[in-house]
């Protein structure tokens, strides 16, 4: 009998030992697995970047296609295209990817693969490219600018600034929402600058046409030399200084800001200025041709400045015209 009730007791005991522990354990371990993950929380990954050197001759290319990022493109050594790239932000499986290739003398850099809007890193990228390059350069949201170069050059971002300095073949340089500027730059043809919401400004510009507009915001050419210019704006003001050049084409037009021209003395233009709820004022002495409201215009002037040897054409439905003298 003694010989059972030990094995009971000894029995009863393990039970309760069993009994007692099973919760601790498992309390303990759901204890221990919250700490572990708190312990490796996602943390932003550091700045990724990467360089390559791409061999190549006169007459090289640059073609660049970025989706969110700043894109820069200076002038650097006359044999080679260095691309370097840097991304910041926190990197996740949903990320844009770098693509760098060279096909022949021409190099292409594109950033591709972003699946999401959950993308949180971005991808900077900064080119030293020969001075003779024609440079293509794309960004979906990031700034774009490019100096130094004498190839062609066309830019473009939908949300940024595009800045182009000292460029020889400028052909175009556009933005949905941002500034547009471009200084001590030229073109042998057509020089395209355009906004959506931003500013266009143009310094120090020598080309054969200069197509300068926006929509919601100003135009400003100052020092433009050009035998054909276009500068307008919906709800801004447009300012020109500069010639107007014999033979040569000017217009410009705003339907609620001011028009605003500086021409040396002594400028010859065959002249037709409309405005409807503004001032028109000139400082030239023009020969009236015509008097008669145009469009239904409040103000009106036809008339011929010197032989008239260049087209101008001012307008502004709610803002003011003045031609003055530089």
């Amino acid at each position: 009998m003694r010989h059972r009730y030990l094995a009971t007791r000894r029995l009863l005991l393990a039970l309760i030992v069993a009994v007692l522990a099973a919760p601790g354990v498992a309390a303990d371990q759901r204890q221990r697995e919250p700490r572990g993950r708190r312990a490796q929380p996602a943390a932003s990954s550091p700045a990724d970047r990467e360089r390559r050197v791409f061999p190549v001759t006169a007459g090289s290319a640059l073609d660049i296609s970025n989706i969110a990022g700043e894109v820069r493109v200076t002038a650097g050594a006359a044999d080679a295209i260095v691309v370097e790239s840097e991304r910041r932000g926190r990197s996740t499986s949903d990320d844009a990817r770098l693509e760098m290739r060279q096909v022949g003398n021409r190099v292409v850099v594109r950033v591709t693969g972003a699946r999401s809007n959950r993308n949180t890193s971005t991808i900077d990228i900064t080119v030293t490219a020969p001075r003779d390059a024609a440079v293509a350069a794309r960004s979906v949201s990031g700034g774009v600018a490019l100096t130094g170069l004498d190839g062609e050059a066309r830019l473009e971002t939908v949300s940024g600034n595009v800045e182009v300095t000292r460029a020889a073949n400028v052909t175009l340089a556009k933005t949905v929402s941002g500034t547009v500027t471009v200084r001590e730059s030229a073109s042998p043809g057509t020089m395209t600058l355009g906004t959506v919401s931003g500013t266009v400004v143009g310094t120090d510009l020598k080309a054969r046409g200069l197509d300068a507009a926006t929509v919601s915001g100003a135009v400003r050419l100052d020092r433009v030399d050009a035998q054909r210019v276009l500068a307008k704006s919906v709800s801004g003001g447009v300012e020109f200084t500069g010639p107007v050049a014999g033979g040569g084409s000017f217009e410009f037009t705003s339907h609620s800001g001011d028009v605003l021209l500086h021409l040396p003395a002594g400028s010859s233009f065959d002249l037709s200025a409309d405005t409807f709820s503004g001032r028109l004022t000139t400082d030239f002495p023009v020969t009236l041709r015509n008097t008669r409201g145009s469009r239904g215009a409040a103000q009106t002037l036809r008339g011929v400045a010197g032989d008239g040897a260049a087209q101008l054409l001012v307008r502004s439905f709610s803002g003011s015209v003045t031609i003055g003298r530089q």
